[in-house]
């Protein structure tokens, strides 16, 4: 649906305390012809939406003067859609705060997007998709009112059973087959089925039906660099024009019409539906005509949408958010299993902990988004000169910490001061705008030759690298050995593992 002709219709508020922020978002969406309102309090926020209820309502997340407790953004999240139940809520939120703002998810927000915004477009597809949200459930009351056309009264029942199913989905092609079963079922069809467009080949693979024998469907594709002479990936957008689908229909299925829709996610055409009709009706112009199957195909961009931020708040618990290694409570977590791991098989296995020397003094010069780019590509180092097996994570704002598993500690201090050197003749002028060289201090330590568990691994790793900088920076220093140790197992030259001597 294109939005552009209907968004004067839709009234926007903008509530924050932070008035420029307020401008600055009113503005961007006042250009794209949005209604737009800014309300400054709780209080004034009330008051308008008697006088004048949105459609849509911007809040901030951690605006002291809305949310002064944790409690607050329940209270009123459900206020508001107490008063307005059709109202759709978007958060802005501090990209470090994404975490704890999509929690408000299970209060009934639409939307929550990290400011400042990574794409100008970002804040403008959220509230038209909200909009879009807004219009097809206004469709579907009246078409709860109309016998015909349109859906009957049955197919709300059942697209409530189907939401449910799509909801269980965690891959995009399965909730695809769900949509071309739903439409079979909706325009009392026989077959339907649906097409995955690959960018790199521009062709159409055909991944799933419903109704047909898989065996004569199984890799059938439609090469349209080849079918379709000047074709560009645009012309998906309304594929009931392509030569090619039209022939399919005609020739491959014997019909003489079908419905033909797109599915659009996030600017790029992940594939196209094709689905056989009986009924007369053959979508046009922008593919939703028909208001129950255009509310569907919006509810799948949906379920995408809610599955890919799933996925993106599961790697934040795993990875940290500035530099990309493992978080610290991971990285500790691997070092305990290769320990054990290690202890099993008789192998060694040594950890490097890496301090950035003067970290603090270089954020204070730089913007969060630059000290992020550096943490990027400084990770990158490590995890581009270590091995397959080896681990990377961040302890904290300055340290790392690399998992060498199967070495010993006379190869890890090679590693570690190979590690410095690279490090410390690497070029970050691009990145930091000063030629001054960055430098590492890095402690090593080893199991079994230094400690007898994951947690002393680590302990002593730190207590080596507390040691270089108690005397200097920019060095490599190894753990000491404790008084009366007796380590596990021993390592010979050869790489064979005896007992430790009783």
């Amino acid at each position: 649906m294109n939005l552009d002709r209907y968004r004067a219709a839709f009234n926007v508020f903008v509530a924050t305390s932070d008035m420029i922020l307020g401008r600055e978002v009113a503005n961007q969406l006042e250009r794209a012809g949005y209604t737009c309102e800014q309300r400054s309090s709780h209080q004034s926020l009330c008051e308008e939406i008697i006088k004048n209820p949105p459609h849509i309502i911007i809040l901030t997340y951690g605006d002291q003067n809305f949310f002064p407790t944790s409690r607050a953004y329940q209270e009123i999240i459900e206020s508001l859609l107490t008063q307005l139940p059709e109202v759709q809520i978007i958060f802005l939120s501090q990209k470090e705060k994404m975490k704890s703002c999509a929690d408000l998810y299970e209060f009934g927000i639409y939307d929550c997007i990290a400011w400042p915004l990574e794409h100008p477009r970002q804040l403008l597809r959220s509230v038209d998709r909200a909009g879009e949200t807004n219009y097809y459930m206004y469709l579907n009351e009246h078409l709860r009112d109309k016998p015909s056309p349109g859906p009957r009264a049955a197919d709300m029942g059942m697209y409530q059973v189907w939401l449910k199913e799509i909801e269980s989905t965690r891959d995009h092609d399965d909730a695809a087959a769900l949509f071309v079963r739903e439409a079979v079922r909706y325009l009392q069809a026989e077959q339907g089925y649906y097409f995955r467009y690959r960018e790199a080949h521009r062709s159409l693979l055909l991944t799933k039906s419903f109704g047909a024998d898989s065996a004569d469907v199984e890799g059938v594709g439609l090469d349209l660099a080849a079918l379709e002479p000047g074709f560009m990936p645009a012309l998906l957008a309304k594929p009931h024009q392509l030569f090619s689908l039209q022939e399919f229909v005609k020739k491959g299925l014997s019909r003489r019409q079908a419905v033909i829709m797109p599915l659009q996610f996030r600017d790029q055409i992940l594939g196209v539906f094709v689905v056989p009709a009986r009924l007369d009706q053959v979508f046009r112009d922008d593919c939703h005509d028909d208001a129950y199957l255009g509310t569907c195909l919006m509810a799948l961009k949906r379920h995408f949408e809610m599955s890919d931020l799933r996925d993106r708040l599961k790697r934040l618990t795993v990875f940290d958010f500035e530099s990309e290694a493992f978080q610290p409570e991971v990285i500790n977590a691997k070092l305990r299993e290769e320990v054990v791991r290690a202890r099993r098989i008789l192998r060694p296995v040594t950890a490097l902990v890496l301090q950035l020397d003067g970290f603090a003094d270089l954020t204070l010069s730089q913007t969060s988004e630059v000290t992020r780019v550096f943490l990027k590509a400084f990770h990158e180092i490590l995890r581009s000169n270590s091995r397959l097996n080896d681990l990377v994570g961040r302890l904290s704002l300055d340290q790392f910490l690399v998992c060498l598993p199967h070495t010993e500690l006379r190869g890890a201090v090679v590693k570690a001061e190979r590690l410095r050197r690279i490090i410390e003749s690497a070029d970050f002028s691009a990145i930091l705008g000063t030629s001054k060289n960055i430098t590492v201090s890095i402690g090593v330590s080893e199991y079994p030759a230094r400690c007898h568990d994951a947690i002393e691994l680590h302990k002593s790793a730190e207590g080596a690298l507390n040691e270089i900088k108690r005397t200097g920076r920019n060095r490599v220093g190894v753990a000491a050995l404790p008084a009366r140790f007796e380590p596990d197992f021993v390592v010979t030259d050869d790489h064979r593992a005896t007992p430790a001597p009783s």
